[in-house]
């Protein structure tokens, strides 16, 4: 069999390496500012989702950057469990630990192959994603990239699928790859040989302005460390863009930026932020989410509060501001002050 006709649809033996036993990482319960929980069966079952919609074409899945924060490793043997052969990074050096676990997967380099490193790819039999002509004539694979595919009216769409039509037509027989996360669901015509989802994998929603159809990956959950009464016309946060219409019940909570909390779910007087849920209440945010920290206005909360873990809206959730257009799954980014942990679920809609 030829590497055209195996190039994107690699059909080989799959092996994966032992998996570590789930064990949670960072300081101790007592010690931590809070609980970083990925849900690796809601990863699994989300290419499941993404790879019968896309049938009869191909799923591979996108684990760039240490697999959207999850780790390269756990998410890469979730998903071959699940049936998946086929993987997108970022780098060599993503590529070598994806081939540690799944030794018999296909793997393919995004940023393409720099000068020098043709050896590097053959010890690893990792494939890059060409760039040029002369790449090409090197490699047998096309591949393009949807640039407004969370616009599914936009007029781009259909012609860059056109375009792309139009390209294979020039390389018979060549396998391509065209749909993104969003693209999927821009219908076959987009779907080619192979799709690659990479966010909506960890839970992001790739149809903006529309129910989720993904399941929730990520779980913030943070301490409540303090818990007042801000009278009415004072201002919380960094300069003062939030002020109290009346006098306010605040839960200070031990997460902020640092721990990959979008700066974007801050509150102003003038537009709304995101949510958070305080003791089994969803409560707006009040003022900046600052680096270590943030407020949220809660209603009926009392002191015996202190210390409860509220779980942070992340990008399971569908309103509340622009937060959940960016995806947690990037935290955390100061690792110190969470705890983290991996699990599988028999019912990964859980939260």
């Amino acid at each position: 069999m030829s590497q055209a006709e195996t190039a994107l649809q690699p059909d080989l033996p799959t092996e994966i390496a032992p998996a570590a036993p789930f064990a949670e990482t960072g300081p101790s319960a007592s010690d931590a500012g809070g609980l970083l929980t990925i849900d690796l069966s809601a990863i699994a079952a989300n290419w499941d989702a993404l790879s019968r919609r896309a049938m009869p074409s191909e799923c591979a899945a996108v684990i760039k950057a240490n697999g959207y924060g999850c780790g390269i490793e756990p998410v890469a043997r979730a998903l071959v469990h699940a049936g998946c052969k086929t993987f997108f990074v970022a780098d060599l050096t993503e590529a070598r630990r994806v081939r540690a676990v799944a030794p018999s997967t296909v793997t393919y380099v995004l940023n393409g192959l720099s000068p020098g490193t043709a050896a590097a790819f053959a010890d690893i039999q990792a494939r890059p994603v060409i760039g040029s002509l002369v790449e090409l004539a090197e490699w047998d694979a096309l591949m393009s990239h949807l640039v407004c595919a969370e616009q599914p009216g936009h007029p781009l769409n259909e012609r860059q699928m056109q375009l792309f039509r139009e390209v294979r037509l020039l390389y018979r027989g060549i396998p391509g790859s065209l749909a993104n996360s969003s693209g999927i669901f821009l219908g076959s015509g987009a779907h080619c040989d192979m799709v690659r989802p990479g966010a909506a994998l960890f839970g992001v929603n790739p149809t903006p302005g529309h129910k989720n159809p993904m399941q929730p990956v990520i779980r913030l959950q943070a301490r409540v460390v303090h818990v007042r009464t801000v009278p009415k016309g004072e201002t919380i946060g960094y300069d003062a863009t939030w002020t109290a219409k009346h006098a306010t019940r605040v839960a200070v909570v031990a997460a902020g930026y640092a721990d990959g909390y979008p700066r974007a779910a801050s509150a102003t007087d003038g537009a709304p932020g995101a949510d958070a849920i305080v003791a089994g209440t969803r409560c707006p945010l009040a003022g900046r989410v600052s680096m270590d920290l943030w407020a949220s206005a809660t209603t009926g909360f009392t002191s015996k509060a202190d210390g409860a873990p509220p779980a942070l809206r992340s990008n399971s959730c569908e309103s509340g501001g622009p937060a959940p257009a960016e995806p947690p799954a990037n935290a955390p980014r100061r690792g110190a002050p969470l705890r983290r942990t991996s699990r599988k679920t028999s019912d990964p809609t859980r939260p």
